[in-house]
């Protein structure tokens, strides 16, 4: 590997790392910032978790992705022309939505949003593929690591960034703030040039189609897996950010709480996990990061049920929890993109990933009916129940997937 390959790959790292945040940056508006808004206005728990039916797109993007990777088999056009389309119409999107009230015209503020989201999860399905595609087996885990790191970047500019603007200016100046933030992240993607659109397409392609993806059985196991191991954890995050509001915390507060410090702590976890876990077992490390993501839900719903809010205990247990969701996402989307066939490897992640929203939203929907009726305390500790869970069923799965599994190399070797 020449220091050309070097460079290469580290721009790569980049252009993922800008995209992520990007997709950080949109999540983040309908997961913590806009439902924390909400309720400080006054607004049920229950019809907050409803707010979670706007990831449906990504939850569904595995009905378009095959045409996505058509598209670019076929050569009419590229992952860098998919990705650049999307992220124009995202901040075109946030220019709109910055001089509309988020009260008094929410249903077309919420609109919007969803057509934003059409958008980010295309160039979701798009960047995937090319982080499966120009990245070699061996730095899988620097993709899944660039993944999050950039994720969490997203939630300290729409979540800490976002909350203070918004506390201090108003929502047109948080909004247009967000325009800028996003045209930032998109200019590595611009400035990639043709390091991205040059990877050679395959001689003789797998055919791409959702039942071929799903005829693969080691797919179709990872899917369950996914589904396995991520219910506790999508159902104990749904709703921190309005938990927090109820625990007295004021907006300032959780807006440094959750992209702030708890986005920079998301980031130095996705690091040590491409650092160290890498030298683990996939199961093994999926195993270590399900029980300490339970340990801090565990200690969410001590707090909450014995509503002792002490506000340094809340911190702390929330910074515990930021780690453990950023370690698991690097070791498990750094394993997804080793499940993928790079030939359609938009399709496969694709599926993937969208196991995983449609089990956000289901998730989010049930924390929002149990934290009404039951308190955030029971809802805690039910995502703790199935994190443990989860830790002893993941090494069995990935042990069966890894078994019958045969993957290509990814097609550049530039990378």
């Amino acid at each position: 590997m020449g220091k050309s390959g070097d460079r290469q790959a580290a721009g790569i790292i980049a252009l993922l790392f800008g995209l992520y945040a990007a997709q950080g940056t949109l999540g983040s508006m309908v997961q913590t910032a806009l439902p924390t808004v909400l309720r400080d206005e006054g607004a049920r728990l229950d019809t907050l978790g409803y707010l979670h039916l706007l990831f449906l797109p990504w939850a569904l993007k595995f009905l378009w992705a095959p045409f996505v990777d058509r598209f670019y088999i076929a050569e009419i056009g590229r992952r860098r022309s998919w990705i650049l389309v999307c992220q124009i119409s995202i901040i075109a999107a946030f220019a709109l939505m910055a001089f509309l009230s988020p009260i008094g015209q929410l249903p077309l503020l919420l609109t919007i949003l969803a057509i934003a989201i059409i958008f980010g999860a295309t160039q979701d399905t798009a960047t995937d593929a090319l982080a499966v595609e120009a990245l070699r087996r061996d730095r899988h885990m620097l993709g899944g690591s660039a993944q999050v790191a950039g994720g969490y970047f997203g939630f300290i500019v729409g979540i800490g960034v976002w909350l203070a603007v918004f506390a201090h200016a108003g929502w047109t100046w948080a909004m247009l703030l967000m325009v800028a933030c996003l045209g930032v992240m998109t200019m590595p993607t611009v400035l990639s040039g043709r390091m991205v659109s040059d990877a050679p397409s395959p001689d003789a392609p797998a055919p791409v189609s959702l039942l071929a993806s799903l005829g693969r059985p080691e797919l179709r196991l990872a899917i369950v897996l996914v589904l396995v191991y991520q219910f506790g954890g999508r159902l104990g995050i749904a709703l921190t950010g309005p938990f927090l509001v109820d625990a007295g915390l004021p907006l300032d507060t959780i807006g440094w709480l959750r992209g702030g410090a708890g986005a920079a702590v998301g980031i130095a976890g996705a690091v040590f996990a491409g650092a160290v876990f890498r030298r683990l077992s996939t199961g093994s490390a999926l195993c270590i990061c399900a029980l300490l993501h339970a340990l801090s839900f565990a200690a969410l719903s001590a707090i909450a049920l014995t509503r002792h809010f002490d506000e340094t205990a809340i911190i702390l247990a929330c910074l515990a929890q930021a780690a453990a969701f950023s370690l698991t996402f690097a070791v498990l989307y750094s394993a997804m993109m080793g499940w993928c066939l790079p030939e359609r490897a938009g399709t496969d992640f694709a599926l993937l990933q969208s196991a995983d929203a449609l089990l956000a939203i289901v998730a989010g929907v049930l924390a929002g009916l149990v934290s009404e009726g039951l308190g955030h305390g029971t809802n805690f500790a039910l995502a703790a129940l199935f994190l443990f869970f989860a830790a002893f069923a993941a090494p069995l799965l990935t042990a069966r997937i890894a078994g019958p599994q045969r993957v290509p190399e990814p097609i550049s070797s530039t990378a």
